[in-house]
């Protein structure tokens, strides 16, 4: 399974664009997370008219630079592409989020996790902020699992000791680099409390994304890739 970044900022740092990505299944489109800036890149680069299938959007949480574009997309997928999207999110509350924004329950399917089409999509509750709920996600086609954070505060035991025993392929991991900020109270992962987490052998699994700052090369020091944007939206 490869992954594309549609961008890899955070909600501060928009000149890396909104923290997401898109994967393909055959004609299937999936994105993850759906921010601010993304439904004009996604005109732009014209991705939604490559893949005349079912379009999917997995949502991690309600953060506006992770679903900012989230109304306007499901309106265009059932208007213009007369195919309502699905939505992955186990909240149901995220309909009311909707709604307020003109999005009918007929316009789009709400789903809490996706086994269909040869993509497995399970969630898991994960610690952000204590105003939302927030998701990681465990993605399969079949071949391969990978692990996306979303936003999080945390690595769970088992996702780290899945890598270790092959049974997760790669994980996306969001951090942060404010030094002196105690971890207990951070939103996302510490670069450092990550690396004390993870063995050098094991940090080449890692792909480093929702960039706050110019800890990239900090990052590499310590041996992990940091997600860059497809060149279709830089």
């Amino acid at each position: 399974m490869r992954l594309f970044f549609t961008g890899t900022g955070s909600a501060f740092f928009p000149a890396l664009g909104n923290n997401g990505a898109f994967f393909t299944c055959g004609q299937n489109l999936y994105l993850i997370d759906c921010g601010e800036a993304l439904f004009a890149k996604l005109m732009k680069a014209r991705l939604l008219s490559g893949y005349p299938g079912p379009l999917t959007v997995i949502l991690t949480h309600t953060h506006a630079d992770h679903c900012g574009s989230l109304a306007t997309l499901a309106l265009y997928a059932a208007e213009r592409l007369c195919q309502p999207l699905t939505l992955v999110h186990p909240d149901e509350r995220v309909t009311s989020l909707l709604s307020l924004m003109g999005v009918q329950g007929d316009q789009y399917r709400l789903v809490p996790s996706l086994d269909e089409g040869g993509i497995r999509v399970m969630p898991r509750p994960i610690r952000h902020v204590p105003a939302i709920p927030a998701y990681a996600y465990c993605i399969s086609d079949g071949d391969e699992t990978i692990y996306y954070s979303g936003d999080a505060a945390e690595l769970p035991a088992d996702i780290l000791r899945g890598l270790a025993e092959g049974n997760i392929a790669r994980a996306y991991q969001d951090v942060s680099d404010f030094p002196g900020r105690p971890p207990a109270k951070a939103a996302h992962l510490p670069l450092d409390t990550l690396s004390a987490l993870v063995e050098p052998p094991l940090r080449a699994k890692f792909t480093l994304m929702h960039i706050n700052c110019g800890y990239t090369a900090k990052a590499a020091r310590l041996g992990f890739a940091c997600a860059e944007a497809d060149h279709h939206f830089r």
